[in-house]
């Protein structure tokens, strides 16, 4: 990893400007020393100080990899490597030329961009049989013709490259499943408040601890350290109180363009629901947030959310910190999803050589092993009269309707071989009821159906299909089957719901006991016991 400090030449159409840059390149090299080696750009950001423009100063830049490919080169005189990507380039002039003044934005927007390509050059000197990397010149040049503001942007860098940590194994002493296994990452905030005086007792900003201590806590969740700065007091009283968010922003901007300022105000700031981001994941990004703030302990993560490139989500989900603020179906909940963590986006972010393991949240869904079964687990204790292999909420139907519930759980009806023709192979359909314990309403479950046979070893099962798990629940789950030949007629099936935060595991690898358990202990899994019918009348 190349991290990027230092100062950059930025072309401008009235001339060349010197700017403050900050940004990360992040690269995969693969191969070896005795071949042309290959190298990918997993990702680069980048973000500059205000440009000086005849409007005025753009605010700050930002600069927008994507992914790219380049190549090494060997020669006699060292190696080089070159990397080409294309990126977009984004500072608030941008918005307000395409007419996004504050006062008609709304809570957040999505920021105004020009296409622009990068181009990454560096020396690959040898000592003492290692490769380290020598001076690297980076070049951004703006694609959509001459712009007001920029041109293009050269930065020559010969500082020290750092090597990340690779990702597998397990972090912290503890094991961390691969798709949960990330690099650690730093996002720099500095709170700003506002005083009458400097004799003003109590000055904006009172709330910023007690804020992003929550803020923190949220977003650790997902592996990001929101490092805070000491609380910038400006002395404006008419700020103080102001809803002007245009003149808020305005007021200060942190020297480090990697850094995200969050302005505190006494104004209940109605008409953005007390809080607004400004935009979506540019380095720009500067939060304003309303005290008091209507006793939402995380409307400074929510508007950070933002910053980190995350929007509302969709109707049909509910229950994380992303929720729309006030809304009733979020009142201040802390919660984040592992897609929420995964599409974090923000040039600002710092990726730290430490590895971390995503701890967020999920929505715990479970299958009734008896009609009283909540959810705990194990599922005991056991109702006098219940057991759990008859009355789950998995069963089988002989045609693809659910069919009544009642006492003693669904209506099972016993699977068929074959038609009454007693020659074609009958299909029945096997259903589960997925519920879930909290209020979190996520996407990414699913459903999968095992068909194994009571006392049978590691190996022996047959996988009768998978389904996704709509939103929205509960949710009655089919999918058609046919019993496979050579099935004993005493038989078991077993439902088991896999999510983000419970991925899928290897379920070859257990045994007849293993599965029986796993019934018993997980509320992901239930069972059903199956009496194999030759034909549906016999």
């Amino acid at each position: 990893m190349l991290r990027i400090r230092g100062e950059a030449t930025l072309e401008t159409p009235t001339g060349n400007q010197r700017v403050r840059a900050g940004g990360e390149a992040i690269f995969l090299i693969q191969g070896d020393g005795t071949a042309r080696r290959s190298l990918k750009l997993r990702r680069f950001v980048l973000a500059t100080t205000p440009v000086k423009t005849e409007r005025g100063d753009t605010g700050v830049v930002s600069v927008l990899g994507e992914l790219g490919e380049g190549r090494y080169f060997f020669g006699d005189k060292g190696d080089r490597f070159k990397v080409d990507a294309a990126c977009r380039i984004h500072y608030p002039e941008l918005d307000r030329r395409a007419g996004k003044e504050e006062e008609h934005r709304g809570c957040y927007f999505q920021p105004t961009t020009l296409p622009a390509g990068v181009h990454i050059e560096g020396e690959v000197s040898e000592l003492e049989g290692e490769r380290p990397y020598g001076p690297v010149r980076i070049t951004v040049a703006c694609l959509a013709g001459e712009d007001e503001a920029f041109s293009s942007l050269t930065l020559d860098l010969d500082v020290p490259w750092e090597v990340l940590v690779p990702l597998g194994g397990s972090t912290d002493n503890h094991p961390c499943p691969p798709t949960h296994q990330v690099n650690q990452r730093r996002l720099v905030v500095q709170p700003v408040g506002f005083r009458t005086s400097a004799a003003d007792p109590t000055p904006s900003a009172s709330t910023a601890a007690a804020q992003l201590a929550t803020a923190q806590m949220v977003w650790a969740k997902c592996c990001i350290d929101i490092q805070v700065q000491p609380t910038v007091l400006i002395t404006d009283a008419a700020l103080k109180t102001s809803s002007d968010q245009t003149a808020i922003r305005a007021a200060y901007t942190d020297p480090d363009p990697n850094t995200i300022e969050i302005f505190f105000v006494q104004n209940p700031l109605s008409a953005s629901g007390g809080g607004n981001a400004g935009a979506i994941g540019v380095a720009s990004q500067k939060v304003v947030l309303a005290e008091p703030n209507g006793g939402n302990p995380v409307l400074c993560a929510h508007e950070l959310g933002h910053a980190l490139g995350l929007l509302h989500p969709p109707s049909s989900e509910f229950g994380t910190v992303m929720q729309p603020t006030g809304s009733a179906m979020n009142p201040g909940t802390d919660l984040v999803t592992h897609n929420m963590c995964t599409n974090i986006s923000q040039p600002a972010l710092q990726t730290l050589a430490t590895t971390c393991c995503l701890h967020h949240d999920s929505g715990d869904h479970y299958i009734r092993d008896f009609p009283e079964d909540v959810g705990n687990e194990p599922s005991d204790p056991l109702p006098p009269g219940r057991t759990r292999y008859s009355m789950s909420n998995v069963w089988n139907r002989l045609s693809n309707t659910v069919g009544t519930f009642g006492a003693n759980g669904p209506e099972h009806e016993h699977p068929a071989r074959f038609e009454n023709d007693g020659v074609t192979p009958k299909t029945n359909y096997l259903f589960a009821r997925v519920e879930q314990v909290e209020t979190l309403q996520i996407s990414g479950a699913s459903v999968s159906f095992y068909l194994k046979h009571p006392g049978s070893g590691a190996g022996a099962i047959t996988l009768l299909g998978t389904v996704a798990v709509p939103v929205g629940l509960p949710q009655d789950i089919s999918i058609p089957w046919q019993v496979p030949v050579g099935t004993p007629n005493h038989s078991c099936v077993f439902a088991v719901v896999f999510s983000p935060a419970e991925p899928e595991q290897d379920t070859t690898a257990l045994d007849w006991a293993a599965f029986e358990a796993l019934s018993h202990e997980d509320n992901d899994w239930a069972q059903r016991n199956l009496d194999i019918r030759n034909t549906a009348t016999s």
